[in-house]
């Protein structure tokens, strides 16, 4: 299992930010992606001669919780020749050849759009997949069942016939805590949230906790009512009310906790994502001699923690602000390393 789960990691484990040349003396960020949650000091960045011999040894943070995406930023002052830039943490690791030149800070600009495009790439996956889990919200819903519960409840307290048949189609309509997201169950529908919710990444990390404690509390309300028909057979109706409080009060914790998700997802951490984007990009411009500003819009109060409506659209704005922002400093930066010579240069030159 050990050897299986280093090759996983082996396969994911990957350097970002890969330029070929560095300009000497220049600033650059590196991103490494990897297994998300090790701490302080454990993924490590080298910068080794072509020998083998270390250069320098440095540690990486990682960018956001959950994320798995570890940063370092270094000074290009290890003389003008190639180097190795080695990433590694305890599974995996990663290496490549960059060549430090003495050309101008333009010559590391193709990674670092690079490394802002896919980290802008892993916000609009999640954003898309926590817009998934508001809509996805509506079909799990336990209402139905805890009101035939309630009608099973006057049938037994009124010592009338109580109809076995409707316990059938709760159980039914519930369904098994193994039932796939294929099924239309409450724990098929649960199990398709769920997915959702793994998919939107370490900002619905409380979200999972919420959806697997609903899962838990559901099954407590399934197993009772198989339970309940056996008391119902004996006609222990004391018996039988009890074990009916016990279902209805777990099938609310199961809705309370199910009804809760979108309040514990962490929009906050994609916010500072974009900013943290903005700031590489506004740095990039500072590096051609521009000054440019990204605007993002602020979320109102509140909106950092918690799915509501307007924090998506403002989330949706700022991912627009940056892609547009984003490609525009392409094309600039692309205008000033492929400027066309003009005949007056060439009339010029010695």
């Amino acid at each position: 299992v050990t050897n299986l789960a280093q090759d996983v990691v082996s396969d994911r484990a990957r350097i970002l930010t890969r330029p070929t040349t560095l300009a000497f003396g220049s600033t650059n960020t590196f991103l490494y992606k990897t297994r998300p949650g090790y701490g302080a000091s454990v993924v490590t960045l080298r910068v080794l001669r072509e020998d083998q011999t270390e250069v320098l040894s440095t540690t990486m943070a990682e960018i956001s919780p959950g994320l798995g995406i570890y940063e370092q930023t270094l000074v290009a002052d290890w003389g003008t020749n190639s180097f190795i830039i080695s990433c590694a943490d305890p599974l995996a690791s990663d290496s490549m050849i960059v060549t430090v030149t003495a050309g101008g800070p333009l010559e590391s600009v193709p990674g670092m759009i690079q490394a802002v495009a896919l980290q802008l790439e892993s916000v609009e996956s999640q954003v898309t997949n926590i817009t998934r889990i508001v809509q996805g919200m509506g079909g799990v819903d336990l209402s139905g069942v805890m009101s035939g519960i309630d009608a099973i409840r006057a049938d037994i307290a009124g010592i009338g016939e109580t109809d076995l048949s409707a316990l059938d189609r709760m159980v039914g309509e519930m369904g098994t805590v193994a039932d796939d997201a294929s099924r239309n169950t409450f724990f098929g529908r649960l199990a398709r949230l769920e997915r959702m919710i793994s998919s939107a990444g370490g900002s619905a990390a409380d979200a999972a906790k919420k959806a697997q404690t609903a899962k838990t509390e559901a099954a407590n309300a399934a197993s009772g009512i198989q339970g309940l028909k056996a008391e119902i057979a004996k006609g222990d109706v004391q018996a039988a009310l009890a074990r009916l409080d016990e279902i209805k009060s777990a099938l609310a914790a199961a809705q309370k906790q199910v009804d809760e998700i979108p309040q514990v997802v962490r929009l906050g951490t994609l916010y500072d994502q974009l900013r943290y984007m903005a700031e590489r990009i506004e740095e990039l411009a500072k590096s051609g001699g521009w000054e440019y500003l990204v605007n993002l819009e602020e979320p109102a109060e509140g909106e950092g923690k918690g799915v509501a409506e307007d924090a998506i659209m403002v989330l949706n704005r700022n991912m627009e602000e940056v892609r547009g922002s984003l490609s525009f400093m392409q094309k600039l930066m692309d205008k000033m390393v492929y400027e066309p010579v003009v005949t007056e240069q060439l009339l010029a030159a010695p």
